[in-house]
């Protein structure tokens, strides 16, 4: 009877089992298949969102068009910035740099004293974007512009609209202090804000059909900003609809987009402001492990689709106008992505520097003083050209002929933004290996490999090794390394690299070797300096034995005749061979993997965000890999 009982619990709860087992398979499958449809959806708005770009392009290009004032044209670059950072474009920073010097300029012009948030919008976005801690610093000055000009203009509280420029002025402060978490200006402005958000009802508004804007829209837009809790939105919209979802349905122009015979710019730009508005709706109102607010998700989905199916039908015939409209694309930039623009969407497919800026008293103590016109020394190879402005430092290498060739430029209020572009990809490293113990740097430079590599990783065990003592002197006194000298983790060789691994290199000992070394074009280097000796089937084989089990070779090319050679012998040379081209840059970024590399990037991807929170976006890395040379065929 014992037995028996024991039997039928021992199936009891093998069924239980099983029906746990088959119900997180429906829900994985279920899961799975929204995710498809999902990722569908998302790769067309996207493909419009690109096209849109690409108009925007052209009118910016075109002389005596729409966009060629200087406030327009720099609303249509705040887009651009914000279609850059939700989709990793990095091409656009790449052909369209806003330079600090032509930034400069446009203040100097006085045409934007009563337009500071523009001024502030797209400092805070090239910071966000360059990781360019200097503009940082040109955000705080505009942020306090806008915060004067917002308490000057609007001194009488009740003159602040929705449809007024305290709207525009908000809004930028808003972003501004939610990223640089900034409560002074957040406790300043939020009787404004809640002003506007909790007195103002736009019920009335909902079915509005003439407007160039939507003040209900517009209040949408500024919640989404200012509760970034997603309980706190919904219980501020819930507050703001009188708490009736009910009543959307008998407003069929608040269903539908808005409809003419023909083509009529403001109806237009009226349906891209609802369309913004939906998406932010649908996607603050959606969560998957959340179906409380299910059915008003579906119906702000619905309205959603039906404004965007609306819009991308009436671009292909008339893309011309919508050219001739800078204003209109810019809206629908902003409404495809409206859905996307959250934090989550961020760490997936675009990650945010957190510019934190170092103390720069603190910093200069550390570097040796410099004239105003820099200083020169002559190198064993090379001429080197040291300079200083503000906090950024410059090392040049000069040709016999003159030319002055950029080695290294560190700014010292973000040494862990490396700002010449190689420098980044030669950090592919952490796509294969997110966790490296013992590093060894060939070829250093001014070090903004060492400095870089430091924030990311403060316990990574590094060597460094530079083949020129001129050089080692101008590192470690121009560009403060010292402050290294002394730590038991950083270990400083002045040598050749080719007999570093000879003598002193450990065996099994490096998870990753950089190879970044240049000199003076000899007969004993390519035309661009680049060591013959270190680049030979033989080294690469032997220097193999120097790298631990998951250990990986990453060495910086420059292109020149030769190139495709050096990749043919780095392949032939490793298990495992990938390569990278840095855009518009003239560098080729060639790894070697001791052995096959069996894991996933997205999976690394995920780890390198939380373990070095690095200032650029690798994601863009991993997506510009030549697949056609990943692996060694066999």
């Amino acid at each position: 009877m014992i037995r028996s009982k024991h039997l039928f619990y021992s199936q009891q709860q093998r069924d239980l089992r099983l029906k746990s087992i088959l119900f997180s398979l429906i829900f994985i499958l279920f899961s799975l298949i929204i995710q498809s449809a999902f990722a569908q959806d998302q790769k067309r708005r996207l493909a419009y969102a690109y096209e849109f770009n690409k108009g925007l392009n052209q009118c910016l290009s075109t002389v005596n068009s729409s966009c060629a004032s200087t406030n327009i044209a720099l609303e249509l670059q705040n887009t651009q910035l914000f279609f850059s950072m939700l989709t990793g474009y990095e091409d656009y920073i790449i052909q369209y740099p806003l330079k600090i010097s032509d930034y400069l300029r446009i203040q100097n012009e006085g045409l934007l004293n009563q337009q500071p948030h523009l001024l502030l919008d797209i400092t805070l976005s090239s910071a966000q974007i360059q990781g360019d801690g200097r503009w940082l610093v040109e955000a705080q000055k505009q942020a306090q512009n806008t915060i004067n000009l917002l308490f000057q203009k609007y001194a009488n509280a009740q003159q602040c609209t929705l449809n007024s420029s305290c709207f525009d002025l908000l809004i930028s402060l808003i972003k501004y202090s939610n990223y640089v978490s900034d409560g002074s200006i957040q406790k300043a402005i939020t009787p404004l804000v809640q002003q506007l958000l909790l007195t103002q009802k736009a019920s009335a508004d909902l079915a509005q059909p003439t407007p160039l804007l939507s003040l209900w829209a517009r209040a949408i837009e500024l919640a989404d900003v200012f509760y970034v809790q997603r309980s706190a939105f919904i219980s501020w919209y819930i507050s703001f609809k009188d708490g009736v979802f009910e009543e959307y349905d008998q407003h069929k122009t608040f269903v539908m987009p808005v409809k003419s015979q023909v083509f009529k710019l403001e109806i237009e730009e009226l349906n891209a402001y609802r369309t913004k508005a939906l998406g932010i709706l649908k996607r603050r109102f959606s969560d998957l492990f959340d179906q409380s607010y299910q059915p008003q998700s579906q119906f702000f989905e619905y309205c959603y689709q039906q404004h965007l199916n609306h819009l991308f039908g009436l671009y292909q015939p008339n893309k011309s106008l919508f050219v001739q409209a800078p204003k209109l694309l810019s809206l629908l930039i902003q409404a495809v992505l409206a859905e996307l623009n959250d934090w989550g969407f961020f760490e997936k497919y675009f990650v945010y520097p957190r510019l934190k800026l170092l103390d720069q008293n603190q910093e200069l103590k550390y570097l040796s003083h410099l004239p105003q016109e820099g200083v020169v020394s002559q190198g064993m190879f090379s001429r080197l050209k040291v300079q200083a402005e503000d906090t950024l430092r410059t090392m040049y290498f000069v040709r016999p002929n003159g030319d002055e060739l950029i080695e290294t430029r560190i700014d010292f209020q973000r040494k862990d933004f490396l700002e010449i572009a190689y420098t980044k990809d030669m950090l592919v490293n952490y796509l294969f290996y997110p966790e490296p113990k013992n590093a060894l740097l060939i070829g250093l430079g001014g070090g903004s490999m060492v400095y870089a590599l430091h924030e990311y990783q403060p316990n990574l065990n590094l060597d460094i090794v530079e083949i020129d003592p001129v050089v080692m002197r101008s590192a470690l006194d121009d560009f403060g390394l010292k402050r290294f000298k002394d730590d038991p983790l950083h270990h400083f060789y002045t040598m050749d690299g080719f007999d570093f691994f000879k003598n002193t290199a450990k065996e099994g000992f490096y998870d990753v070797i950089y190879l970044d070394a240049f000199l003076q074009p000899t007969e004993e280097t390519d035309a661009t300096g680049n060591p013959l000796k270190l680049k030979t089937l033989h080294f690469l084989r032997d220097i193999q034995k120097y790298l631990s089990d998951q250990g990986l070779f990453v060495i910086n090319l420059n292109d020149h005749e030769g190139l495709s050679k050096d990749i043919a012998t780095i392949r032939e040379a490793f298990e495992e061979s990938y390569l990278w081209e840095v855009p518009n840059a003239g560098n080729f970024i060639a790894v070697g993997l001791k052995h096959r590399f069996n894991g996933r990037f997205e999976d690394h991807l995920k780890k390198i965000d939380q373990l070095i929170k690095p200032s650029f976006s690798f994601r863009n890395l991993y997506q510009r890999v030549y697949p056609t040379q990943q692996k060694k065929s066999h």
